[in-house]
């Protein structure tokens, strides 16, 4: 289905990415209507609810998807949030498939297969360097990893409980609120948005340790110019990478800055 994209959006724009072709791709949160510059709908049907695995995904139903990001094999993945699963578009079929997730709500699953696990509120899914999928639970304010070439699915950080806790230490030891975004650094190392606790947090995949990498825990505004460490941050949403450069949208404020890795500053 063909619709036009700028005008007046009832629904909620959510996550985006770019294809091969650099077809911007779009996730909606409910409806939406518009009226300039021409688009396809390329999954779901505009109603809500949790349908066509192994079809088209253009007459999939999904509900509530928040993150999308291409894939190191080309394909679409979607944060299929309010059905608890990750969902996978084929590049070149368009056939979609769950590849993690029951469609309910839980935290379940850890060392077995991820289409047999439960999740709750998936929010952002990102590859690493080799390929492996992660992705955040909101919810159960985890971050979980998935082995594409086994599908098992195990936890990379958070216990399944809200708090703050854990720096310095195994990351699946510490606790984590409500995170939202995560991305892999120059170096590798995975940072997470840990938007409740106002702070970005910096695993180590190596050894699997956990810093606060910037923010304080105070729900402050950043002043410009100053250094990563002892710097409030009011609600890091989400965070990418430009070679060392972080670039980071705050929710509170409406606020983006720049982090300069190299010289440990904020801008």
């Amino acid at each position: 289905m063909k619709t036009t994209l700028i005008a007046l959006l009832e629904g909620l724009p959510a996550g985006c990415a770019v294809n091969a072709r650099f077809i911007l791709l779009l996730t909606v949160i409910l409806a939406f209507q518009s009226r300039a510059a021409t688009i396809d709908t390329f999954v779901g049907t505009g109603e809500p609810g949790y349908t066509g695995d192994g079809g088209p995904a253009s007459k999939a139903r999904i509900n509530g998807p928040f993150g999308v990001v291409r894939g190191p094999d080309r394909a679409l993945y979607l944060c299929d949030t309010f059905n608890h699963a990750i969902r996978r578009v084929d590049g070149k079929s368009g056939i979609i498939t769950t590849v993690a997730g029951t469609g309910q709500k839980g935290w379940s699953g850890d060392g077995g297969l991820a289409t047999k696990a439960r999740l709750n509120e998936p929010y952002e899914v990102r590859f690493d360097r080799a390929g492996h999928m992660f992705f955040v639970e909101m919810k159960n304010h985890l971050i979980r990893r998935v082995d594409t070439q086994t599908g098992r699915i195990s936890t990379v950080a958070g216990t399944g409980d809200a708090g703050f806790s854990g720096d310095g230490g195994q990351a699946v030891k510490a606790r984590l609120k409500a995170p939202h975004s995560i991305q892999f650094g120059p170096n590798g190392n995975l940072y997470i948005c840990d938007i409740g606790n106002h702070r970005i947090r910096r695993v180590n995949l190596g050894n699997g340790r956990i810093i606060t990498f910037a923010g304080t825990g105070e729900r402050k505004r950043t002043p410009d110019g100053a250094p990563i460490a002892g710097t409030p941050l009011n609600g890091p949403r989400a965070i990418d990478f430009a070679g060392h450069q972080m670039w980071l949208a705050l929710r509170e404020g409406n606020a983006g800055y720049r982090l300069d890795l190299k010289k440990a500053t904020i801008h």
